[in-house]
């Protein structure tokens, strides 16, 4: 048998992404994005929240041409 509760908790975090196009031309359009994000979850009696994700960060690369467009991550 699985007993599960709701607790008061607390979530605080972040989530930021800059677009920094670095072509445009005949060719199409290269864009290049910078990403974070982050969660912190804590109960009120001070225990942290299980399962949380850990900090991310990455980057992506775009190239669009008309209708088409290719991403690298």
């Amino acid at each position: 048998m699985l007993n599960t509760q709701q607790r008061a908790a607390t979530f605080k975090g972040f989530e930021a992404q800059i677009n920094l196009p670095l072509l445009n031309n005949s060719y199409g359009a290269v864009d290049l994005s910078l990403f974070s994000d982050y969660t912190r979850g804590t109960f009120n009696n001070g225990a942290d929240v299980p399962g949380m994700p850990p900090l991310r960060f990455g980057f992506q690369l775009n190239h669009e041409k008309a209708d088409w467009t290719v991403t690298y991550a």
